[in-house]
């Protein structure tokens, strides 16, 4: 962004982080979001469930900084992570693992390059996906497992 000057002062905004919404490329309307007891699952724009549960800080990698993680904007400190599998918002610990768990590679998407598809930093090859509306790491190979793993960035 452009710098401002004065005489008295010099300063630059920079925006440390966007956020973003996620939503579905196969099914219409669904978005990646949080609920209450930390499951992430594919839900519809159309509920009773707040906006926020869908919207996420793109920072920095907490693993690898040329990597991004996903910070909750409701719930600060809690980041998108796999765990045993399957995705869940936990609060940032400071461990290894939850760092790792936490980070993702930013690839074009599976199903269409223009698109996104966001790969596990330590688990290569797997990928976010949707099945049964609850979202799962996964090494993914057909069809419809590449729409499922592929999503549209939406930036607020």
């Amino acid at each position: 962004l452009p710098l401002s000057s004065s005489s008295t002062q010099l300063w630059k905004l920079e925006r440390i982080y966007e956020i973003s919404r996620f939503e579905s490329f196969n099914i219409d309307g669904t978005y990646i979001r949080h609920e209450t007891d930390g499951d992430i699952v594919i839900g519809s724009e159309f509920t009773s469930l707040p906006l926020k549960d869908s919207q996420w800080r793109v920072i920095s990698g907490l693993a690898d900084s040329s990597y991004i993680s996903l910070e909750s904007v409701n719930k600060p400190g809690y980041y998108l992570r796999h765990k045993d599998g399957k995705l869940q918002l936990s609060l940032n610990d400071g461990t290894t693992l939850m760092k790792a768990d936490a980070t993702w590679k930013l690839k074009a998407g599976l199903a269409d390059s223009t698109k996104i598809s966001l790969e596990s930093y330590n688990i290569a090859g797997n990928y976010i996906r949707h099945y049964n509306g609850v979202l799962h790491i996964s090494a993914i190979s057909t069809t419809l497992e590449k729409k499922d793993a592929t999503f549209i960035q939406i930036k607020q």
